[in-house]
Parts: C-alpha cells; sequence; structure tokens
C-alpha cells in the first residue's frame, strides 16, 4: 500500500479529480478560497466529498483541519489547540506569532511536520501530526530563512 501526499498551494483545475487519489491532500486556503470556501470548516466539509481516505486544510493564521474517512472516535486529542468538530473532522489552532519575521517556507514547515509526525507516530496520533505541524510553522514565521527553534520537534 503506497501512501501519496500532495500538497496543494496553487492548483487550480482538476483539484477534485486529485484528491479522491491522494491518500493525504494537504489544501492551502489560497486554493480553498478559489474553491469559494470561507472558512477552514466550510473547506473542510465541501472538499472531504472528493476525498477517499483524508484531507489536511492549512488556514495561515487559523490553524489547520483534518478529516478521515474512517472517522476520529480512535484518536488521542491531548493538545489543548485541537477540537472534535464531527465524528470524521477536527482543528488545531495556530499558534500566535507576536512578531513575523518571514513568512516564506512557513506552508512547507508545516507540510514537512505533518509527514514526519504522521510517518512516525501511530495513527491514534494524527491530531498531533497536526498540532506539531502548526507549531512548527509558526515558529518559522518568527525566524529569517528556513531556521526553526530545535525546540518546537520535542513531542
Amino acid at each position: 500500500n503506497v501512501v501519496i501526499c500532495l500538497d496543494m498551494e496553487k492548483v487550480r483545475k482538476l483539484l477534485e479529480d486529485m484528491l479522491g487519489i491522494v491518500s493525504f491532500p494537504i489544501v492551502s486556503k489560497e486554493v480553498c478560497k478559489i474553491q469559494g470556501f470561507s472558512d477552514l470548516q466550510a473547506a473542510l466539509a465541501g472538499l472531504s466529498k472528493h476525498c477517499s481516505h483524508a484531507l489536511v486544510v492549512t488556514w495561515g493564521d487559523k490553524g489547520a483541519g483534518m478529516w478521515l474517512a474512517d472517522g476520529i472516535s480512535e484518536l488521542t486529542f491531548s493538545n489543548d489547540k485541537l477540537q472534535k468538530i464531527d465524528d470524521h473532522t477536527f482543528t488545531c489552532d495556530a499558534h500566535k506569532v507576536d512578531d513575523i519575521v518571514d513568512s516564506c517556507g512557513a506552508g512547507d514547515c508545516f507540510t514537512a511536520g505533518f509527514l514526519y509526525c504522521a510517518s512516525h507516530l501511530d495513527r491514534t496520533l494524527l491530531p498531533e501530526s497536526v498540532a506539531l505541524a502548526c507549531k512548527l510553522a509558526a515558529s518559522k514565521l518568527g525566524h529569517p530563512g528556513m531556521t526553526v527553534d530545535p525546540s518546537v520537534l520535542n513531542f
């Protein structure tokens, strides 16, 4: 079984077709807005109809969310930034950043953090993967270039 992740930051055409064949599509706020969604929860609800396994949506300073086809009932929610929305969906609040130094690469940090955790942790800890990815992206915002605080990776 091959797991495929696709980071959709600028995709405009064939979005629905790609969502159905990718294991972990990660869709940005910008793509969601092009598709007509005005907020994170609406994007998760609308785009998940085209997904066969999972969906991750990033929404900048509002955080991120995840939808899972087989539900979230057995998942662990130990982080206070995580909220269950329904039987298949949860969101994670963004971490507050007082001084944004450089936003270039923050989305890439989110994706890297999510994929690292999702591939190293038990499936029940997928919410923690999203939480750590949000924390890593926020940490990147406070530093120039691709420097992040190494303590962020403690989980």
